[in-house]
């Protein structure tokens, strides 16, 4: 059994959690997939984050 996820993501954990590292370039293909709507996110300030149950679908839909 996994940990539940935080309510909310930030693009560094959301980053870290699907590319493994927080390269830049993966900074960019998180905003991609934002841009077209694959992952569910909510933009606050300047700053994006992403609701730990959009998240948990994301993990799921991705994985085995």
């Amino acid at each position: 059994m996994t940990d539940a996820l935080p309510m909310m993501i930030d693009s560094r954990q959301a980053v870290k959690m699907i590319f493994g590292s927080t390269d830049r370039k993966h900074y960019y293909r998180l905003y991609e997939m934002i841009e077209r709507e694959e992952i569910g996110a909510k933009k606050l300030g300047d700053r994006w984050f992403i609701p730990g149950t959009a998240m948990q679908k994301f993990i799921d839909e991705n994985t085995g």
